[in-house]
């Protein structure tokens, strides 16, 4: 699983050095255009090289281009983290260094059409696109077909807005994914879309996020004693879709993420939806101070500590949550986990849903709501045997400061229910 999540992270992370509406038209210096790009490009670990750059009209094109990502840190770090098991398969790239970087194939050339700078010297340009991008690391081959980034912006030293470096596009677009360990792909993502859309107000954005497709074939990269689970669940491959929706509001800090859904076929769909308040410029703010004093820690850990501290406590004071909704549909899926752990329970599925209610009773013990508890339990039964829908949400009357709603977590359950105004129904 690791393996196509780099994939899709690392290929995704080549591309988003780059938005938005050009103000002046004058002719830009290609070659002061690319040493921004490759400036944009090393701040998210990446190295962007060309032999050459010059103008052609009102766009810019790079020779020869090199994409790499500097070093392997992410994948590193997991791999350290595997589980023995882990290190059982036959995944490659156990002894792959943190240092270790993905080279991509080189690119003839890179249009960036119609460049244009600001009065700030912030650079715009309408479009890039990429036909291919292909690269390979100890056995691994990732593939990125019909890239097209849309509304790029390069920023300068002089920009003020905290904004253009967290959306420096409008929309990226990779038409298909695919990665292939000794030539038989594992996993292949259809249709991915990134769409960062500001209002004419510039004040408020719409953001989506969607995968067409994907598909995970287990059995391309790992032994069969790693996936066995699934195949014991009836899954040969995993594959599925996803769909992310939110508007947000910097000026006021309203961030609503309305429509946000994971389905897996034959298996079911994840719903949710959360509303949260606080995050405004400022906010943003904080969090690129907090991250740039990780990137800057001294040797006085003591004192980089402590102005870490301090700046995530001013950000945790402003984060408030409101209306949360969390809701599955199930198709197929429970009734086959049921199936597969009453039998390596040895019991009937019967028997291990009551298993199951006898746990959860013994949880609600801890919790001083009897009536939620009860109420609750009576959903889960109705759920587990026949298992359709399950939905959990929390409706407090007010957004509730993350501050309030963890001590209420920590403290007492019954004021955490309480507070949020936590509801579960089944089939429903």
């Amino acid at each position: 699983m690791r393996r196509f999540q780099s994939a899709l992270t690392l290929s995704t992370l080549a591309l988003l050095t780059m938005t938005t509406v050009p103000i002046s038209a004058w002719a830009v210096d290609p070659n002061a255009f690319t040493s921004r790009l490759e400036e944009s490009a090393k701040s998210e670990g990446l190295s962007i090289s060309s032999t050459k750059s010059e103008a052609d009209g009102n766009d810019i094109v790079l020779r020869d281009v090199t994409i790499k990502v500097q070093g392997e840190r992410n994948i590193g770090e997991q791999t350290d983290q595997s589980s023995p098991s882990d290190k059982q398969s036959k995944e490659p790239d156990e002894n792959v260094s943190p240092t270790a970087a993905i080279v991509f194939d080189k690119i003839d050339s890179l249009r960036f059409k119609n460049v244009t700078e600001d009065q700030d010297g912030n650079y715009y340009a309408e479009n890039v696109s990429i036909p291919a991008l292909k690269g390979t690391i100890s056995e691994v081959t990732f593939n990125l077909k019909d890239i097209s980034i849309d509304k790029i912006r390069l920023v300068s030293g002089k920009n003020k807005d905290p904004l253009f470096l967290y959306f420096p596009y409008e929309s990226l677009a990779i038409g298909q994914i695919y990665s292939a360990y000794q030539d038989q792909i594992f996993l292949n993502v259809e249709a991915l879309k990134a769409i960062y859309l500001w209002q004419p107000d510039r004040k408020r954005m719409d953001l989506v996020h969607s995968v067409k497709s994907f598909s995970y074939e287990p059995d391309k990269i790992y032994k069969p004693v790693e996936y066995k689970w699934i195949k014991d669940l009836g899954y040969d491959k995993l594959s599925g879709s996803l769909n992310f929706h939110a508007n947000w509001d910097s000026d006021n800090g309203k961030f609503v993420a309305d429509h946000n859904e994971i389905t897996i076929d034959n298996a079911g769909k994840l719903e949710f939806s959360i509303n949260l308040d606080g995050i405004t410029e400022d906010f943003i703010n904080n969090v690129s101070k907090m991250q740039n004093a990780k990137q800057q820690k001294t040797s006085n850990q003591t004192d980089d500590d402590n102005a870490e501290t301090l700046i995530l406590l001013g950000i945790i004071q402003q984060l408030k949550i409101g209306n949360i909704n969390l809701r599955y549909e199930d198709n197929s899926l429970v009734n086959r986990i049921l199936d597969y752990y009453a039998k390596q329970n040895t019991v009937t599925r019967d028997d291990f849903i009551k298993q199951i209610l006898q746990s959860w009773s013994l949880i609600g013990a801890k919790v001083d709501d009897p009536e939620f508890i009860k109420s609750t339990s009576e959903q889960i039964e109705i759920f587990l045997h026949n298992p359709k829908s399950l939905s959990i949400s929390g409706t407090p009357e007010a957004a509730v400061p993350l501050p309030i709603a963890y001590m209420a977590a920590v403290t007492s359950g019954a004021k955490f229910i309480d507070l949020f105004k936590i509801k579960v129904d089944a089939n429903k």
